[in-house]
């Protein structure tokens, strides 16, 4: 409550002009902060969702401690998982190799996430800005980008029982289908899910959808105004944790495809 307080009371003082006209809103949490509650406020409540546009999140990871912190805190793995981009920090004191070994464990949590080094905490605003494509109505070209499907070729199980895969379908989908999969695995399997985004091909329709989910939280449904290059097909990248990328394929091509799933 004390969050939707906040943003409602400078959205209005912006309105008054009685503070400076502000075009963001960053929200720094605690250390070990979940972000999945954070953005159910955000995305949920409706005096703040009709006024602001989450943009993305950074998760800071200590390249002295981060290691360890990973190891000991859930919530630390999970920020690592869901984050658009990784700021590596510390680098300028930490032991040698320290750095390389905990961007190797980041780059195998969250492969689609770039990792940004920081030395003595300077860094460009703009590399932190844009971070997610979450206003996707006017960023098509950033689209492929944000979606990175090349990033997760290869991914194998193993660091910290995280998976990342993409999963793509060559037709054009059913809509009623792909949202009865999403409910169903979450009803199933939903601590497991860390993260889902992508971009559909939907029957009946001649743009993309995208799709986009931390945890049990999903973004609203967006449609773009055109589809970013000629080839027209459904991805969709997962990020699981202790749920085993098998399962999430024959789900998605029992429920979606109704045959066998594809992988990219």
């Amino acid at each position: 409550s004390d969050l939707v307080e906040c943003l409602s009371e400078l959205f209005d003082k912006r309105a008054a002009g009685t503070v400076p006209a502000f075009r963001r809103v960053m929200i720094e949490t605690t250390g070990l902060a979940d972000p999945a509650p954070i953005l159910h406020t955000l995305l949920d409540h409706e005096a703040v969702r009709t006024r602001y546009c989450v943009d993305g999140i950074i998760t800071t990871v200590d390249a002295v401690h981060g290691f360890r912190q990973i190891d000991e805190h859930e919530e630390c793995l999970r920020q690592a998982a869901v984050a658009d981009r990784l700021v590596l920090t510390k680098t300028d004191i930490a032991e040698p190799g320290a750095a390389d070994a905990l961007r190797a464990r980041l780059e195998a949590i969250n492969p689609g996430a770039p990792i940004i080094e920081v030395v003595h905490g300077q860094i460009a605003a703009a590399r932190l800005l844009d971070a997610g494509v979450f206003d996707l109505a006017s960023k098509n070209a950033d689209v492929e980008a944000w979606l990175n499907q090349a990033a997760y070729a290869d991914q194998h199980a193993g660091h910290d029982g995280i998976e990342a895969f993409c999963l793509e379908a060559e037709a054009p989908l059913e809509m009623h289908r792909f949202v009865a999969w999403i409910e169903r695995l979450l009803a199933a399997h939903g601590e497991h899910i860390l993260r889902l985004k992508g971009v559909l091909d939907v029957a009946g329709s001649e743009v993309p959808l995208v799709v986009h989910g931390v945890q049990h939280i999903f973004h609203p449904i967006t449609r773009l105004r055109r589809w970013p290059d000629a080839e027209r097909r459904s991805r969709v990248v997962v990020i699981t944790r202790h749920l085993a990328r098998d399962v999430v394929e024959e789900s998605f091509a029992r429920v979606v495809l109704q045959t066998g799933a594809g992988s990219c």
